[in-house]
């Protein structure tokens, strides 16, 4: 969460308060917007500063799903075990 916010700090910096909408959808989510957005700046640093920021909720999201694919192969196990221990129905 604290990348996102982050990551909104920079994109005021970029976009146009009109254009902001545009990449921004009813939950909240960071979309791409099918139009042309007007950028306020092209200076490199911004940029950079902003691909940063989105490559690390990138590693976040990515490490986030790993991990629940570790739990939910867990409670397979977890559930097998359980269906044959107490020789259960599943």
């Amino acid at each position: 969460m604290l990348y996102k916010n982050h990551l909104e700090n920079i994109i005021t910096d970029i976009l146009n308060g009109t254009d902001y909408g545009k990449v921004v959808d009813d939950s909240n989510n960071l979309i791409r917007p099918i139009e042309t957005l007007k950028l306020r700046t092209v200076d490199p640093q911004i940029f950079n500063a902003c691909i940063l920021e989105l490559q690390k909720i990138k590693s976040v999201t990515m490490a986030i799903r790993n991990r629940q694919n570790q739990l939910v192969q867990r409670g397979k196990i977890i559930r097998h075990f359980i269906l044959k221990e107490y020789h259960l129905e599943g």
